[in-house]
């Protein structure tokens, strides 16, 4: 494991900062150091030139030290478009298109890619620092068509005028921002332009940053510290091909989304490896991962080194090649004065390393969750609101967190939710019903129009209007839970633009759910299993989901009774036992696997896995109590090939 410090430089102190990080480097396993101009907790938007040229300076110097110490020397370019708006003064303003997000209101100091004035800016920077002869130089999360201040940009004139170009009529900002929030007959015409213009815009500037950077430094690998695919999706981005622009030819290099800047539990805990693991599933091409453990700001205060450790540990799990460590404050605070990080990073590294060996040539596997780059292309934006333009993909975290091993590509058996059918070809989507497939009401909805109602055991027939509520009706999956009530959360699922479905179920298929009224008075059908004439089995669920009436005992026990049942369910490492023990499976070509099981929750926790599994634990021959874990912990195991797959591969 490649472990990767970034931290801050100040010009005033960095000849101190030099010294306390060789030191820090020679008792540590950290062998490379990533620098940073100072910003984030003093200016979040970008420096002028001048400040770049300073530091630049000052990094040569620095990495002289560094190469003499035998410590790689990289650089993150920490802020080129802006990470959030500052009211800055006129000295600190730069001369570029300025940001304007959904509020139509033009940014003080973030920029827009589209600029192509900005991009010939950060081109220059970027060679400045490539001039210092980096391992690497990574742009930090800011190069992207959004904002951390108002999330759903660009929306600005030159979006405008390139979306307009790209048309072949007038779009106006208001225009643009309306049809992203699906507003206008041609909404869906409009928006697709608006996020070809992106990605042409962002992968302009890649191939200039990239042209740059290698005309100075042939051999400093380039790459993005990235946001969460939902983000891309909304931006219209190929991650695959953005990465690649970036790199020149060469390896590619991604710091994906790592979650948890502060502690974290229960989903939030679970996301730590799934954000990383749904990005690392949309990148084709050869790439170091270099995994964000990033603790801003960076004070115990918000995040512990527990915390950190488990993090840490699940990255390497979920496949880092490093791991970039944000673990000091931006602000200069002398290194011996901040020791907990670093003291955790030496405990941790034998077992990071550990897990990273024994995850090496094994996949991700469970119940599929597939993603695709344009699901954002294909949402239909109900609610009209800026939150409705981003991907929704609740079971990525909460699926894990109710004991069912999950992966990002597609399965013998998977889901898929809304609108996200919209993405495959008929082709595909008959594929899916050869097999098992879960889908939700407006995904069904979507598949009926297609055709498909025939293979889905079930026919849209109204919407349910009132209250209702969900019961357990069948013992067959769920035991002891038959008969309990789980809640549909109906009234927020109208504020979102969605609606439960009155589906009529075909000669054959099983009701596993049903809706109830206020009175508790059978209106529906609200869970429906099928077996088709494909051979496939299929859910359908009667309304959307939502984590309030799905992160429940009796919703964990019906899932994992349902799709245990499922085509290629039989050997996955179903969790039982107590809550919020969250299974993730890898495995290799010939069978043996490595699941990590993690408790994410503050309670002592006991699993309880399928009979015949058989485990090793995989890093504590001393572990005296296998399957109980302490909070916000992680154990790993070994697992063998069990005789039913042995029979199942047989000819």
């Amino acid at each position: 494991m490649e472990y990767i410090l970034r931290v801050a430089v100040h010009e005033d102190a960095w000849q101190r900062q030099l010294g306390e990080l060789l030191e820090l480097c020679a008792r540590t396993p950290i062998r490379e150091v990533m620098l940073m101009e100072e910003s984030h907790q003093i200016l979040t938007s970008p420096f002028p030139r001048k400040k770049h040229e300073r530091m630049a300076a000052v990094y040569a110097r620095m990495a002289e030290a560094f190469a003499a110490a035998g410590v790689r020397y990289s650089v993150n370019l920490v802020t080129c478009a802006g990470h959030g708006d500052n009211r800055v003064p006129a000295r600190l303003a730069l001369p570029f298109q300025r940001f304007v997000g959904e509020d139509l209101a033009p940014a003080h100091a973030v920029y827009c890619i589209a600029d192509e004035a900005w991009g010939e800016y950060t081109a220059q920077i970027s060679a400045l620092y490539a001039s210092t002869r980096p391992a690497r130089l990574m742009l930090d999360d800011d190069f992207r068509s959004l904002n951390h201040t108002a999330p759903y940009g660009c929306f600005c004139e030159t979006h405008a005028r390139l979306v307009s170009r790209e048309l072949g009529y007038d779009v106006t900002p208001l225009r643009l921002r309306d049809a992203a929030c699906g507003l206008g007959p041609d909404a869906g015409e409009v928006k697709a332009a608006w996020m070809r213009v992106n990605f042409a815009a962002q992968l302009r500037a890649a191939k200039a940053v990239e042209r740059a950077v290698h005309a100075v430094s042939p051999k400093t690998q380039v790459g993005l510290m990235n946001s969460g695919e939902p983000a891309h999706s909304v931006q219209g981005r190929d991650m695959d091909a953005l990465l690649r622009a970036f790199s020149g030819g060469g390896q590619c290099l991604s710091r994906p989304l790592g979650g948890a800047y502060s502690d974290a539990l229960h989903t939030d805990a679970v996301e730590m490896l799934t954000g990383m693991s749904l990005s690392m599933a949309a990148v084709h091409s050869s790439t170091f991962w270099a995994s964000e453990v990033e603790n801003y700001p960076n004070t115990p205060y918000t995040k512990s080194a527990a915390v950190t450790q488990l993090q840490m540990q699940l990255h390497a799990l979920a496949g880092a090649d490093g791991l970039t460590l944000n673990l000091h404050d931006y602000l200069a605070t002398p290194l011996p004065l901040q020791r907990e990080y670093a003291e955790m990073v030496c405990k941790a590294a034998p077992a990071v390393e550990a897990v990273q060996q024994l995850r090496r040539g094994k996949t991700m596997r469970g119940v599929g969750l597939p993603w695709r780059g344009d699901e954002a292309l294909h949402r239909q934006n109900r609610a009209h609101t800026p939150d409705g333009m981003l991907p929704a993909r609740p079971l990525d975290a909460v699926l894990p967190l109710l004991g069912v091993p999950v992966q990002f590509t597609p399965a013998a058996t998977n889901v898929l939710l809304g609108d996200d059918v919209l993405c495959y070809k008929k082709a595909e989507l008959e594929a899916f019903l050869r097999g098992g497939l879960m889908v939700d009401n407006i995904a069904a909805e979507h598949l009926c129009a297609m055709g498909f109602a025939p293979l889905l055991g079930c026919a849209p027939d109204g919407r349910i209007e009132g209250p209702c509520v969900e019961q357990i009706s069948s013992a067959e999956y769920a035991r002891q839970w038959a008969g309990t009530l789980l809640c549909t959360d109906w009234e927020a699922v109208r504020r979102e633009g969605a609606w439960i479905t009155r589906f009529a179920a075909a000669a054959g298929a099983q009701e596993i759910c049903r809706l109830l009224d206020e009175e508790k008075q059978y209106l529906a059908p609200a869970l429906i299993r099928f077996e088709n004439a494909l051979g496939g089995i299929v859910c359908v669920l009667a309304a959307p989901v939502r984590t309030l009436g799905w992160l429940c005992r009796g919703r964990a026990a019906l899932l994992r009774g349902l799709l245990r049942g499922m085509p290629g369910c039989a050997e996955l490492p179903f969790v039982e036992g107590d809550a919020n023990l969250a299974p993730f499976y890898y495995e290799d070509a010939q069978g043996g696997g490595l699941l990590g099981l993690v408790n994410c929750g503050l309670d002592d926790a006991r699993a309880v896995l399928p009979d015949g599994l058989r485990l090793e634990n995989a890093l504590d021959d001393t572990d005296t109590e296998p399957l109980r874990l302490s909070p916000v912990s992680v154990k790993f195991y070994r697992t063998c090939p069990q005789q039913r797959r042995n029979k199942e591969d047989m000819p």
